[in-house]
């Protein structure tokens, strides 16, 4: 992840150094109980503020205005997932050179 940097004073022999602008939860933490759902609550809740749709809802959006759905392929095999592992709007599985065959000159939202 790239974090913007800001230069700040420090006394002694390091001079001065580069440090994230703002602090953030330790990736330590992540593992401990309840972190996770706390991020999950966190992270909705910033989305709602925003009015953006949660993922299946933006999904459905998208194919009701003509939109078309695949699977990745590597994610699937990777996975040991097959169509009927994935919402019934899925139009398939296909890998990524699938995908630039198929959509040549398209207008494109890839998600």
């Amino acid at each position: 992840m790239h974090l913007p940097l800001k230069e700040v004073p420090r006394p002694g022999p390091l001079g001065r150094v580069k440090l994230p602008e703002e602090v953030r939860m330790p990736q330590a933490l992540a593992p401990a109980p309840g972190v996770s759902a706390m991020a999950t609550r966190m992270m909705k809740k910033q989305l709602a503020a925003l009015d953006v749709p949660e993922v299946p809802e933006f999904l459905d959006q998208i194919v009701a205005a003509g939109g078309h759905l695949w699977a990745c392929r590597l994610s699937a095999d990777m996975y040991d997932l097959d169509e009927s592992d994935f919402r019934d709007d899925i139009e398939g599985i296909i890998s990524a050179a699938d995908f630039i065959d198929m959509t040549a000159g398209a207008q494109l939202l890839f998600i």
